[in-house]
């Protein structure tokens, strides 16, 4: 069986925004393996509280190196924001299916809500023949500046939106979006939950050009807890395993919590 689990060394974190950080780590096996789209699972080593390991999307990779953005929101990021270089974790991974190819000739609009930023962002990264491409970025508004910019270093043709209307055009990401998609326009999307519940309803007719990336909750990574499984269309499927991206029209939004 290919080995999953992996010892890493945290290189760098560095406050981005008053809620986000990036994530630097040394860790060749993942860095060299991993997808677009796919996710580690990170937990630090000596630590058992929080115990389980905690999914982050990849944002990007080196020869050696794995960057990871985090919003600062519960018990384990608020540690992970204080730990010093050569700090030791445990990266599982590199999980999910991730975009098996590379895209299509279609226009690619790219959404993201927050730190959904991140797969995205290495899909770009891995894909750097895309041209006919946009960036849609939803965030809260004030103390997110830094976030943006950061965003806006990696990627161009880049529309903001921020609820307060603080940054940007004032509203969520859809406030970007047209109304209908061309036929040869598709959207990738991640963020909350939320917004890709209002995305596949705004464009239902349409679901077949959308592609969402699901964060759920879950502990394993390997797809023995179940603790992230979701209706679709097929059946019951399991984010870690069987996505974390899926087309909007396979999702059952209604059984989404």
């Amino acid at each position: 069986m290919e080995r999953i689990d992996h010892n890493g060394t945290i290189l760098k974190v560095r406050l981005i925004s008053s809620e986000v950080i990036e994530v630097v780590l040394h860790c060749p096996a993942v860095a060299l393996s991993a997808k677009p789209g796919q996710f580690v699972m990170l937990r630090l080593r000596g630590v058992l509280d929080p115990l389980l390991g905690r999914p982050f999307a990849i944002a990007a990779t080196e020869a050696e190196t794995v960057t990871l953005l985090v919003q600062v929101v519960g018990k384990f990021t608020h540690l992970l924001k204080t730990l010093p270089p050569g700090t030791k974790a445990n990266l599982r991974g590199p999980m999910g299916n991730g975009y098996l190819e590379r895209p299509s000739d279609k226009k690619i609009i790219f959404v993201a809500g927050t730190v959904g930023a991140a797969p995205l962002l290495f899909a770009l990264q891995s894909f750097p023949e895309l041209k006919k491409r946009e960036f849609v970025l939803g965030v809260p508004g004030k103390g997110w500046g830094g976030f943006v910019s950061y965003v806006e270093e990696k990627t161009q043709n880049i529309k903001v939106c921020s609820d307060d209307g603080t940054l940007g055009i004032k509203g969520n990401a859809l406030a970007a979006l047209p109304e209908t998609l061309g036929n040869n326009e598709e959207i990738w999307a991640c963020g909350p939950l939320p917004m890709l519940k209002a995305m596949a309803r705004k464009y239902i007719e349409q679901a077949g050009q959308v592609s969402v990336s699901l964060d759920m909750k879950m502990a394993c990574g390997i797809g023995g807890c179940l603790g992230c499984v979701i209706s679709t269309d097929k059946g019951p499927k399991r984010v870690c395993v069987d996505g974390p991206f899926f087309m909007a029209k396979e999702v059952d939004w209604n059984d989404m919590e």
